[in-house]
């Protein structure tokens, strides 16, 4: 064989090779954005429970803080309740709209982008208050309920309501010791098993998920 046609039968299977990387390049991207795409419609149903949740909360607590004007505990123990509710409305809207932002025809990049502003975007923001707010709210709610049975704690045992805000700000002291292991993990995963768990645990499985994917998807592309 000549030289000129051995070149020519290498650039004919180099082509062939190109195409064969191509094709697997798109069969992987569509079967693993697929997969996430799909995981993630669980999160967005999550999403809208959270929702519901809040509207519920402040169908109830609404009135009953309006009812309970003129008595300043039950007053207190309303608003914390229907100021909550209308978080978990507000923060479950502003996670949907960023399901809801995701291309998945979009380049890889874009996608890995947007996935990582939801990842920010929920350990700086949702997790810390969430965490924060979730270590006195079963208060009020604890109060209401012994309320609406006639027992009145904040009246009559005292001692108690100040043994609830003491754990409450106990659990606040380990929310913020969490958020400090986590910023660690974020410098040096390898090296914060315990940050990275807390993350992982704050974004949930879903999106760690989601990421492992695209960043796998990402090597792929560049072999």
């Amino acid at each position: 064989m000549e030289l000129d046609d051995l070149k020519a039968a290498w650039h004919v299977l180099d082509r062939r090779v190109e195409r064969l990387d191509a094709l697997e390049l798109g069969r992987q991207r569509q079967s693993r954005l697929g997969g996430i795409q799909r995981s993630l419609r669980w999160l967005l149903l999550g999403q809208g429970l959270q929702l519901l949740t809040g509207v519920i909360l402040c169908l109830i607590f609404a009135p009953y803080w309006v009812a309970h004007r003129a008595e300043l505990q039950w007053l207190i123990c309303g608003l914390a309740l229907h100021g909550y509710g209308v978080l978990l409305i507000a923060f479950s809207i502003h996670t949907m709209l960023r399901l809801r932002q995701l291309d998945y025809g979009a380049p890889l990049l874009a996608i890995r982008q947007r996935m990582a502003q939801l990842a920010r975007w929920k350990l700086s923001v949702e997790w810390p208050v969430f965490a924060s707010l979730g270590c006195f709210i079963w208060i009020p709610l604890t109060l209401v309920l012994f309320g609406g049975i006639g027992a009145d704690l904040w009246r009559h045992a005292p001692g108690v309501v100040a043994g609830f805000i003491a754990s409450g700000f106990a659990c606040l002291g380990l929310v913020i010791a969490g958020l400090r292991l986590i910023a660690r993990a974020g410098r040096d995963p390898a090296a914060n098993r315990w940050g990275q768990w807390l993350r992982d645990s704050a974004l949930g499985g879903r999106i760690v998920r989601a990421e492992r994917e695209l960043a796998e998807l990402a090597a792929f592309t560049r072999e």
